[in-house]
């Protein structure tokens, strides 16, 4: 028996199943519509919470440069201000990665922000130790292993300003400018440098026509400045090579993992959108197939 050919029955019959079959059509569609709408709430939400942590992203790529240029300033140019502004944004981008962790449901994404989280935590760390190698080095003239250099140059020089002597002046002339140019360079040449004109000074003074006992107390002032010198170079070598290093995560490690992160965020971004755009396409594709379904069927 085929149940679609209406002429089989009678004017009421045919009336009912006209009812059935519009009212079945009617709760499809409805469902249908209910169904495309729920979807793009849900992507609409999804992507209301992407919006939120995509600005979390784009914040975190000029923030995370402005720690590290900030505390790179402070130790090798010791700008003093610029510890404030590194640990104000230290905070801030700790937060931020803090945030992006708890938001990010992107197992790919969320797993590179934790990466990246971890190695902040190890940036941080190494942070504290360079902080504390500048504070060792000096942060000005009078502070630290440079004030005690300069107060051994002033006392060595106090000395031989006395006795009037050119040799030991020019010698000691030599000993400051290899000073210098370690202080401007860094380069481990004029810790070498200085160490053999200190030799020549001590060779010059043991020459000298002078009494024992001042020749006792320029060679004890001599050995002080020699040690404090040496004690200042290995000290801001270390520095050096900590800030060197410090850098290089940030750029290599810390900054890398960012991108990572973006990428794969922009990647959850372009599927989202076309998670929506699908929804809009097919829901209503869907819904008029029903519609003519029924319009056949009656």
């Amino acid at each position: 028996m085929n149940l679609l050919n209406l002429k089989q029955y009678s004017i009421m019959k045919r009336l009912s199943l006209i009812g059935i079959v519009a009212l079945l059509g009617l709760g499809a569609s409805w469902a249908a519509h209910q169904s495309m709408v729920g979807n793009l709430v849900d992507i609409s939400k999804a992507e209301t919470r992407a919006g939120d942590l995509m600005e979390t992203l784009d914040r975190l790529a000029g923030s995370l440069r402005e720690e590290n240029i900030a505390i790179q300033d402070y130790v090798l140019n010791r700008k003093i201000e610029k510890l404030a502004m590194y640990k104000e944004l230290s905070v801030e981008n700790n937060k931020a990665l803090s945030n992006l962790v708890k938001g990010l449901s992107v197992e790919g994404a969320r797993v590179e922000a934790v990466s990246m989280q971890t190695i902040m935590a190890d940036y941080d760390r190494r942070t504290l130790v360079l902080k504390a190698a500048r504070q060792k080095v000096g942060l000005n003239k009078d502070d630290g292993l440079t004030g005690q250099l300069r107060d051994s140059v002033h006392t060595v020089e106090k000395y031989l300003k006395a006795i009037h002597n050119d040799k030991l002046m020019v010698s000691m002339l030599m000993l400051r400018r290899h000073e210098k140019d370690f202080m401007l360079r860094g380069l481990e040449k004029y810790i070498t440098k200085h160490q053999q004109e200190v030799e020549k000074f001590d060779a010059l003074l043991s020459r000298m026509d002078m009494s024992a006992s001042s020749k006792r107390k320029i060679a004890g002032a001599m050995d002080n400045y020699a040690k404090s010198f040496h004690a200042y170079a290995i000290a801001h070598a270390d520095m050096l090579t900590q800030a060197k290093s410090l850098d290089d995560l940030f750029q290599n490690k810390l900054y890398a993992s960012y991108h990572k992160t973006d990428d794969l965020f922009a990647t959850y971004l372009t599927t989202l959108d076309a998670s929506y755009a699908d929804v809009l396409l097919v829901g209503p594709r869907y819904y008029l197939g029903i519609m003519l379904a029924v319009f056949l069927l009656v």
